[in-house]
């Protein structure tokens, strides 16, 4: 008779668990006692392991998102555009259109991704340029477009004041800062955004998108190209990320050092809330958006 493995349960230590409880991050990190006490706990985990690199995911980590969903976030941005190009001088586009052509071009940029070791990822430039052609405006309309969704997301999101400082010591005694991000957006955007919300002359970091990589977190393809990029053995990077399973179980898996600093079920829940209200703003329109929005 076959044996039935006992099913694996996964328990946080107390930080973790404070994170995922608390009422706000981007406060608690920031004003509240959380960000002193995870800052403490990590500089601990730095010294005890012999850290050489401390690696940061950058969206809801070392920046910590609004709580608008996802998809009202993407309808806010196809507003903006839609009025700088009106103020601009080019034909006026409604913004829905705007919004539906971006969730079509960002599918199509994914669909005709190259693969690398198995893993694909859209890139906005890509996806900005489909975007541009599916609503028969010229090419010259691209860098609107980028400029906007840069300024968007840099308006939109809130320094994790905790990690940075740590982030600034962690440099300051010699270690090397890298940025680690399975996004669309390239590095070079990602950077001008930090650029705009961080002091550069706190720590420098190198930063890596999988919109230049193609390997990412998620697949774990990252990790290990990482190490031999960065001439470091995996025991002595410490990997600080939001998702569980591409910040903390795949770094894990390739015996990297990983913390967890989950999205509070707080926050999970404003973003699940606002999402149901979007969509039911939008069927009162009657646009039926069900099929492209994510929380």
């Amino acid at each position: 008779m076959t044996k039935i493995s006992e099913p694996v349960i996964h328990t946080f230590g107390g930080v973790e668990a404070a994170i995922a409880s608390c009422s706000y991050r981007a406060y608690e990190f920031n004003d509240g006692q959380l960000g002193k006490k995870t800052r403490e706990h990590l500089a601990g985990l730095i010294d005890r392991h012999e850290i050489e690199v401390l690696s940061f995911d950058v969206f809801d980590t070392l920046m910590i998102r609004s709580n608008s969903s996802e998809a009202r976030r993407y309808f806010q941005l196809s507003d903006r555009i839609s009025k700088t190009l009106a103020s601009s001088g080019y034909a006026a586009v409604d913004t829905s259109d705007v919004f539906l052509a971006r969730c079509e071009a960002l599918l199509f940029g994914y669909r005709t991704s190259l693969e690398v070791e198995r893993c694909i990822e859209g890139r906005i430039e890509e996806v900005i340029s489909n975007q541009v052609k599916m609503l028969d405006l010229p090419s010259a309309c691209d860098e609107i477009f980028l400029e906007e969704e840069i300024a968007f997301e840099t308006e939109s999101l809130t320094p994790n004041q905790a990690l940075i400082d740590l982030a600034e010591d962690f440099a300051k005694r010699g270690g090397k800062v890298i940025l680690v991000s399975d996004m669309y957006l390239s590095g070079q955007a990602i950077d001008q955004i930090l650029r705009r919300r961080i002091r550069r002359d706190g720590f420098e970091y190198e930063l890596f998108s999988s919109a230049d990589t193609v390997r990412n977190k998620r697949s774990g393809t990252i990790f290990p190209w990482l190490e031999s990029r960065l001439d470091v053995p995996s025991s002595h990077f410490l990997h600080i990320g939001d998702s569980y399973i591409s910040d903390f179980r795949q770094p894990k898996s390739f015996g990297w050092h990983a913390f967890h600093t989950p999205i509070s079920e707080a926050d999970l829940s404003l973003r699940k809330e606002d999402l149901e209200r979007f969509l039911s703003e939008n069927i009162h329109k009657g646009l039926d958006l069900s099929f492209w929005a994510r929380a």
